[in-house]
């Protein structure tokens, strides 16, 4: 009933955002919505958000179609949607299932869809404080049930995962640590900015996903690394915040399962198969299944048999490398791996130019995302959607003051020469 609901209200609000012609309204609410279809999208429809975005791609050629066209204009968008088509349509192909590897088809529809946005900020910071506070109502809501925040039990089901709540949760407390929160539009709301980022640290916290934790640490380190007209506000944010989220998370009845999952990666007396859940067997299992088919792979959707084959369990790999290393071989590898490494210059770039560093840190959190999970679905296609945006000065606007001197002007120099001016 309750994913009915979310799905019929959402399907209805988006709906007459199509009869109006308001596609940055639409985007900026499916991007909104993602954590809760997420979590409830077992229960009703589970590709809906590539239905959602693919119907906001039309609607936005329909009404910007210079926009939509535009986005073949750089050529590692244009490799970044054929190649997730293409492994999606092996993948069917290979399996019989239409279901398989859909995860990267959604994955890069969202991307596509946040870049979109990214030439109009003011829908994109609605948007990403839409999806912040979404993310909170589904800590909230399933907050009574499992031990692990994200994942909800109910009787005999089960559904959810914690680190979709933490990768979202973490991506919101980071933009509040980068550039003062201006991406999600709090940079003159101080006192705002740091009760949302107080409240996304416990939920991350509350989520038990150490790759969550890794990613959102990494997240800080490049804040302190690049942003340097921000540290001292990230120093007093990092510094106070983080503290006083875990005494809010210890406080709360699932203090003893942040504890354990804590223990488990910092006790000396786990190994590292027990720190990391499984993860670090399947790095060490590798070798063995990569040296089968080096160079195509086993073809998309294979990874959970030639696991079984090689760790005796039917397990997906738990990281994009090695999914795609095991599925794809070095061909497929290596044409992801440089769409990313092109789309990682330009967010260098476009920190050069315009001074922001959102881009470059999504690309990088993203980078790390793929160490723990196969980072093909929804949440992850907002990480790398950011990161497209570096390049995309539409809609970038940045004042500056400059004195002009003239040694030789004649008459009143303190009036020609002395006076500010602004220049944009």
């Amino acid at each position: 009933m309750a994913a009915r609901l979310l799905f019929g209200t959402t399907a209805s609000v988006l709906f007459l955002n199509v009869l109006l012609q308001q596609p940055t309204r639409y985007m900026s609410l499916a991007m909104s919505v993602i954590p809760a279809i997420l979590l409830m999208r077992t229960q009703f429809y589970f590709s809906s958000l590539i239905v959602i975005f693919t119907a906001g791609l039309l609607l936005w050629w329909a009404v910007l179609p210079s926009e939509v066209w535009n986005l073949w204009g750089n050529g590692v968008r244009l490799v970044l949607m054929i190649a997730t088509t293409f492994y999606w349509a092996i993948s069917w192909f290979n399996t019989g299932q239409y279901s398989s590897n859909m995860h990267a088809l959604e994955f890069s529809l969202v991307a596509l869809g946040i870049y979109l946005l990214g030439g109009y900020r003011s829908a994109l910071a609605a948007g990403l404080l839409g999806l912040g506070a979404c993310t909170v109502l589904v800590a909230f809501g399933a907050f009574p049930y499992g031990d692990r925040l994200g994942l909800v039990r109910i009787h005999s089901m089960s559904f959810g995962n914690p680190i979709t709540l933490g990768l979202s949760a973490g991506l919101i407390f980071l933009l509040c640590v980068a550039e003062r929160g201006r991406w999600i539009g709090l940079d003159s709301f101080p006192t705002i900015r740091f009760f949302v980022s107080l409240v996304s640290a416990a939920i991350l916290i509350l989520s038990t996903s150490r790759g969550s934790w890794l990613m959102a640490v990494v997240g800080i380190l490049i804040v302190f690394a690049i942003g340097r007209e921000y540290r001292s506000s990230t120093i007093r944010v990092v510094l106070f915040v983080p503290v006083m989220a875990a005494v809010m998370a210890l406080s709360t009845g699932r203090g003893d399962a942040v504890t354990k999952f804590y223990n488990k990666v910092a006790s000396p007396d786990t190994s590292l198969g027990q720190k990391t859940t499984g993860r670090f067997n399947q790095w060490q299992r590798f070798p063995a299944a990569f040296a089968g088919s080096p160079l195509w792979g086993y073809g998309g959707g294979s990874g959970a048999s030639i696991y079984h084959d090689v760790g005796g369990t039917q397990l997906q790999w738990h990281s994009l490398y090695l999914q795609l290393l095991v599925e794809t071989g070095l061909v497929g590898f290596l044409t992801f791996m440089f769409a990313l490494t092109a789309i990682g210059q330009r967010t260098r770039e476009h920190r050069r130019t315009t001074g922001e560093i959102v881009p470059l840190l999504a690309v990088v959190c993203y980078l790390t995302i793929g160490m723990s999970v196969s980072a093909f679905d929804g949440i992850s296609g907002v990480y790398l959607g950011l990161a497209l945006i570096g390049g995309n000065s539409h809609g970038f606007w940045r004042v500056t003051q400059v004195v002009l001197r003239c040694e030789d002007a004649i008459a009143a120099p303190e009036l020609l020469c002395e006076r500010p001016e602004t220049k944009v």
